[in-house]
């Protein structure tokens, strides 16, 4: 089966899309999946910092270049299936949209693909995003979402079917024995960007609530939070290789993910393979991760029921209980093998 892929790929890429494409592009070589790649990442400051002011001249440049690709690519091989991911940002909403059309017209019989690598309610902020979402589900693609409230929103807004499909994981980072769970919750554990936005800090207040508990978070520290008073309690490790990230997993007794926006966080299924019991907002796939006594799930902004939270998590039953139910998920359902077998199913559709 031939594939063509549109998503960003880029060397040394620390998350977020790119990352998934590297895994996706192992996953295909070893179920035999043949796979032509439209790299659609960013160029200029974007490619360093995702979160720097988007450069018009950029865009046009970037957008030249993708369609240049997606050209050579239509132009010398016939496909089975298409596969675009999109970020659901306005501008890439748009040229998603334009790809897609584009694809329709040269190869009308390819199954086309569109997964929404994002929590779509929390990023379709522009009445035009929305307009050209619409106008992209029209085409007749076939639409794959990170989490249920995603596929909510597509079946509310605009009578769109959809079907949930989970990042994966390095089935190497699953523990394969229980993890051993200690008496007492001594040490939580937190990794992302730590900022307002990631849940900073909510953590900031639950170590005030907690101070026998040493929060432990790991990677860069906002501006926005260098102004904040840090609590004792709390340890900013800074930037860690991914080979220390599991080791503090195991280390901890709790994992703590008060963020804001999430799609399907890499994080979170990471501390579930290595059985660390999870606290998480409702943001995104969060609520469908911990489901079923995987974890716990709160409002996002909600210090008091995080904290309540906490304090059911001071039971060694309960955390072992969400321990072993949070691996079990993640072996069963996101591994690449699970994972590939769903989107081999969508390729064949008709």
């Amino acid at each position: 089966m031939r594939i063509l892929l549109a998503s960003p790929r880029q060397e040394n890429s620390n998350g977020g899309i790119a990352v998934w494409t590297e895994s996706y592009l192992a996953a295909c070589e070893s179920a035999g999946l043949e796979v032509t790649l439209v790299n659609t990442a960013a160029i200029g400051k974007r490619l360093e910092n995702g979160s720097a002011r988007r450069s018009p001249l950029d865009e046009i440049v970037r957008t030249r270049k993708i369609f240049r690709s997606l050209k050579a690519a239509l132009k010398g091989e016939r496909y089975d299936a298409v596969h675009i991911n999109t970020s659901c940002g306005t501008f890439g909403i748009i040229r998603d949209y334009l790809m897609a059309k584009r694809i329709k017209k040269k190869q009308p019989e390819a199954r086309l693909v569109v997964q929404y690598h994002c929590d779509i309610p929390a990023q379709i902020r522009t009445p035009r995003a929305k307009k050209y979402l619409g106008k992209l589900l029209a085409l007749g693609v076939r639409s794959l979402v990170l989490c249920s409230g995603s596929a909510e929103y597509l079946r509310r807004e605009f009578g769109a079917d959809s079907r949930a499909v989970p990042n994966f994981i390095n089935e190497d980072y699953i523990r394969r024995d229980p993890k051993e769970i200690s008496g007492a919750v001594r040490r939580a554990f937190f990794v992302g960007r730590v900022q307002p936005s990631k849940g900073a800090r909510e953590i900031y207040e639950l170590s005030r609530r907690f101070p026998d508990i040493e929060f432990r978070l790991a990677g860069a520290v906002s501006s926005a939070m260098t102004e904040e008073e840090k609590p004792e309690g709390v340890t900013l490790l800074g930037p860690l290789p991914h080979a220390d990230v599991l080791r503090e997993m195991d280390e901890a007794d709790i994992f703590v993910f008060p963020s804001h926006t999430e799609g399907f966080s890499v994080a979170l299924m990471e501390s579930m393979a290595r059985g660390l019991p999870a606290l998480a907002t409702d943001v995104g796939a969060g609520a469908d991760m911990l489901s079923d006594g995987c974890g716990i799930i709160v409002q996002k902004g909600d210090v008091d029921a995080m904290a309540a939270a906490i304090t059911e998590l001071s039971s060694q039953a309960v955390r072992s209980a969400i321990s072993n139910a949070a691996r079990r998920r993640t072996a069963e359902e996101y591994t690449a093998d699970a994972v590939m077998r769903i989107f081999s199913e969508e390729y064949k559709k008709p």
